[in-house]
């Protein structure tokens, strides 16, 4: 078999290698690839490096205990602080609940002032332009206050 082709092999199993998770036949194996490779050894002796210093890292004592307060904070600052995007799906419909009264409210207060104001003398058409005007008058008053 080509070197290569068995130093990727070894490579990929190292890790399984150092927490001891290979049969004995395959530790042999291995063992013996890591005593005759050069490369390989290498690369078991970076990997069995950065396992102990993530070992070392994982011990809570060598955490500075501001780091400790922060990370045991974090649970309770996202469960306080709501989300924008939670915020503006709360509210969506607000704007369109708004211009639905606003619609019935015009309609309805158009409506009035189109019966109150009817003349018998003039078209329907007329009666509702004059209505129409009339609420457009009132609306400028209601602003303009």
């Amino acid at each position: 078999m080509n070197d290569k082709v068995v130093c990727r092999r070894v490579i990929r199993k190292l890790n399984a290698f150092l927490d001891d998770e290979l049969s004995s036949e395959d530790k042999k194996l291995l063992a013996t690839h890591l005593l005759s490779c050069k490369s390989c050894r290498l690369e078991y002796n970076t990997l069995k490096k950065i396992n102990e210093e993530l070992q070392y890292l994982q011990d809570e004592k060598h955490f500075p205990l501001s780091l400790k307060m922060k990370l045991l904070d974090i649970p309770t600052k996202e469960k306080q602080k709501p989300s924008r995007k939670n915020i503006v799906r709360r509210y969506a419909s607000l704007p369109a609940a708004a211009m639905i009264l606003l619609t019935l409210f015009s309609a309805l207060l158009l409506g009035k002032i189109y019966l109150d104001n009817t003349n018998e003398s003039l078209t329907d058409y007329q009666n509702y332009q004059i209505a129409q005007e009339s609420f457009y008058n009132l609306w400028e008053e209601i602003a303009y206050e």
